[in-house]
């Protein structure tokens, strides 16, 4: 909190101030918001607590024709899952031999040298293990998988709902329960050997197996997998155990990379998070674990030699640091673009943005194994004194959507409910309160403040929320994103839809396996049933009423809430021919990556 500033940015919200405006009102200069925190805040108490840290640079005078560079430095970086947190966060030097200290992207004789600019990267690249946003983000260039969603080709463009050949260029079903896959026979991995259906069969073997702590979420995935079996060198035939109406979207997905039969098993599992080895456009050849990825063009790639000789993922953390680099050409894309920033991208030369509704949401994650967190109607009382379209108008300048309870727009019609919604109604959460036996219990909600973009305005404002019907709550900040802690009673969270279906999303990070039951949630045991039986049944109306059921009453439960859909925003060179898709992957293939000159 910026020293004297004791008005409360609820309060400021409902004034309906732009950030811009309150941040010019309160007189800060942009270094006085860039050395500013949250942590300031999180230490006042009621009447002190504003949201310093978050707020953009004032705007520049109109009379003014430089294009000013707006601070955000809490707004950064993107993770799960997270979805799901239980990547190994190795902090060793892979490979100190790279400089990315170049001021301007370079070209390696015909083709460009892509580098940008990531609020994060992963701990690991294992591709079972980590399952983490920026883990997605960056293994979509070093992995494949049999079929591929097309997200470019598809209605509305970026949601990816047909499937595509990948490593498979055809296949058949020879019933309900079995597919014979056909592979290309022009794949190498990136160490010269070449793929054949042993890898495939590694690979899913390997997830169907003994039980791996570090993959509980791939595992999970896999539940219905019963079996893969060799045909020939090409032919491959999974089989599973029930009639599973999503598994040929599951087979694109996350879980489905494949991995080299022999590479894998010569150096394991925490080497290969260190150098992977994958049938992508791009290969590793160096890096230091949270801090840079160097990629290198795969030129015996099956689509054809990648249009960049290389790509760098360097981080960033700090929004302004990222635009800047940006504007200066010194890297092609900027990922993690509040809102506030769109305007600075399109007023500045030789740069533009380009956003998408994100499939993703970002989440508030209870824990009701805590003793006070117990009750549901607690935790029904703090999701309906949350003012989710006040979050969006105001943090996110509308470009957000507040979801139908958890639901994605990429469902089928018989697997979406208009009339599920998140309603703002602090009556009720103070009824509720009292049905509880609340007594003034204190609730501390522990967030990582750059970890999703604008969730550190965003939980300042539910704290006071919450406090205004009743409840003594409190930001705690943590210093890493994946240090929640099973002690947590709320944390910051994201879901994603990894499969077009529910399965894909609230199963995933809401079912047994999943690090919500394992650490947070002991669910009903109807609940599972239901998740099994949804993932069994192929009619679409008994999915329909399966899944209406599972989803009132994981909405009754409340081992969570969604907050918003966020909107997606990347920061992108004049010079490159590049769109981004609704989930976190950046799909830096020929089809979606090219280069023009400069003008």
């Amino acid at each position: 909190m910026v020293e004297g500033n004791e008005m409360r940015i609820l309060s400021l919200m409902r004034a309906g101030l732009t950030r811009r405006q309150l941040l010019r009102g309160m007189g800060l200069s942009v270094a006085a918001v860039a050395t500013t925190g949250l942590l300031a805040a999180c230490e006042t108490d009621d009447d002190d607590a504003a949201s310093d840290d978050a707020a953009p640079a004032a705007e520049s005078d109109d009379s003014d024709d430089e294009v000013e560079v707006e601070t955000d430095d809490t707004e950064e970086m993107v993770d799960d899952e997270d979805d799901h947190e239980d990547d190994d966060h190795d902090d060793e030097d892979h490979d100190d031999n790279h400089d990315h200290d170049d001021d301007e992207p370079t070209v390696d004789g015909d083709r460009p040298n892509l580098v940008i600019a990531a609020a994060g990267i992963p701990g690991q690249l294992d591709p079972y293990s980590n399952r983490s946003l920026v883990g997605h983000m960056t293994q979509y260039s070093i992995f494949e998988t049999l079929v591929r969603r097309d997200w470019l080709d598809s209605d509305p463009p970026g949601i990816g709902n047909n499937i595509v050949p990948m490593l498979a260029d055809s296949w058949e079903y020879l019933d309900d329960m079995t597919i014979e896959f056909h592979l290309r026979d022009d794949v190498t991995w990136h160490n010269g050997d070449h793929f054949d259906a042993d890898d495939v069969v590694y690979s899913f073997e390997s997830l169907i197996g003994e039980e791996v702590p570090e993959w509980a979420g791939a595992q999970q995935d896999m539940t219905n997998l019963e079996s893969v079996e060799k045909i020939d060198d090409y032919t491959v035939q999974l089989v599973t155990n029930v009639p599973d109406p999503i598994f040929l979207t599951n087979l694109a997905a996350i879980s489905s990379y494949i991995i080299p039969h022999e590479y894998y098993e010569e150096v394991g599992m925490e080497e290969f998070g260190l150098n992977p080895v994958g049938t992508g456009p791009y290969r590793v050849v160096a890096y230091t674990p949270d801090e840079v990825i160097q990629l290198e063009s795969h030129d015996d790639y099956w689509m054809g030699m990648p249009n960049a000789a290389t790509v760098e993922f360097r981080v960033i953390p700090e929004t302004s640091a990222r635009v800047s680099a940006l504007v200066s050409g010194e890297v092609h894309i900027a990922t993690n673009i509040p809102p506030d920033q769109i305007q600075t991208l399109e007023e500045a030369d030789g740069v533009h943005p380009e956003s998408i509704e994100s499939l993703n949401f970002h989440m508030i994650r209870f824990n009701t194994l805590n003793e006070t967190m117990t009750d549901n109607r607690l935790r029904q009382a703090m999701c309906y004194a949350i003012d989710r379209e006040l979050l969006v108008d105001t943090l996110w300048f509308g470009d957000a959507r507040v979801p139908n309870g958890h639901q994605f727009i990429d469902y089928p019609d018989h697997l979406f409910f208009d009339d599920v919604t998140l309603p703002y109604d602090p009556d009720r959460a103070q009824e509720l309160l009292e049905e509880a036996g609340y007594d003034d219990e204190l609730i501390t909600f522990r967030v990582h403040p750059t970890y999703y973009t604008g969730y550190a305005d965003a939980a300042q404002a539910i704290v006071q929320m919450w406090q205004e019907v009743g409840i003594n709550a409190e930001l705690e900040l943590t210093e890493t994103p994946w240090d929640a802690g099973d002690d947590a009673m709320v944390h910051n969270w994201s879901n994603s839809s990894n499969m077009a279906d529910p399965l894909g999303a609230i199963w995933t990070n809401w079912g047994p396996g999943s690090p919500s039951q394992a650490n947070f949630w002991d669910a009903p045991e109807r609940f599972n049933e239901l998740g099994q039986e949804l993932g069994s049944t192929l009619d679409d109306d008994e999915r329909s009423e399966l899944w209406r059921e599972m989803l009132e009453l994981w909405m009754e439960e409340r081992p969570g809430t969604p907050l918003y859909n966020p909107l997606e925003t990347y920061g992108v060179s004049d010079m490159i021919d590049w769109k981004p898709i609704a989930v976190p992957y950046m799909d830096l293939r020929n089809y979606n990556l090219n280069f023009s000159s400069e003008d």
